[in-house]
């Protein structure tokens, strides 16, 4: 049979507020939505979401470029298509080797 302790935090009433509507939609409680949480820093061994004092952009900026970028290429037919992963990495060595013999010279 498994035994249960109790623990008690404090929170910001707003948040808990807030938290406890959210869990409850999601159809679980607070204390469910705790031990999910324990039992994955259990499982894992680390906080499972990154813990940062760096605001962080929604999203990065050189990725929207090349996103940008690989959208105007595929609409003016400059993409190529593989039929499997080999062939794209076959080409991918073919152009690197010419590459790297356009350079050496």
């Amino acid at each position: 049979m498994l035994t249960t302790t109790n623990v008690n935090i404090r929170m910001d009433t707003k948040e808990k507020i807030e938290f406890e509507k959210i869990v409850n939609n999601l159809g679980v409680s607070m204390s469910t939505a705790f031990n999910m949480f324990a039992k994955a820093v259990v499982r894992e061994e680390r906080i499972p979401f990154a813990i940062s004092l760096k605001k962080e952009e929604p999203y990065d900026p050189e990725y929207i470029a090349a996103t940008l970028k690989s959208i105007e290429q595929y609409k003016c037919g400059k993409l190529i298509s593989f039929g499997s992963v080999e062939e794209a990495e076959a080409e991918a060595q073919r152009i690197n080797e010419q590459r790297r013999m356009a350079n050496a010279n």
